[in-house]
């Protein structure tokens, strides 16, 4: 679908819209591994606590899409701090990482 002309954005907005979901997920995927080698900290609990419950207040509250998807950010925004130190995480497991020796 997101390759795909469409009617009202045209081929550029759909991969500029497929490009912003598959980064949204990296960084939900990156929040879970944040929260997971963070789970006995308060403080992310907390944000994600915060998160969900103004995700799921705006998605019960706003009936108008546009309006939601404007208002998203401040909610996504502290997930995309979660997910940073899942990345800080991933990114100090790998370069601990035994490198092998070249010949």
């Amino acid at each position: 679908m997101w390759l795909a002309p469409g009617k009202q954005v045209g081929l550029s907005g759909r991969l500029l819209s497929g490009a912003e979901s598959i980064l949204t997920y990296c960084i939900e995927c990156l929040a879970v591994i944040g929260l997971w080698n963070r789970r006995k900290n308060l403080s992310v609990w907390f944000l994600l606590l915060a998160a969900s419950a103004g995700i799921v207040a705006l998605g019960m509250v706003v009936s108008n899409i546009g309006a939601m998807y404007r208002l998203r950010y401040p909610f996504w925004i502290l997930l995309v701090i979660v997910g940073a130190g899942g990345a800080l995480d991933l990114f100090r497991r790998w370069s601990q990482r035994p490198s092998p020796m070249r010949s």
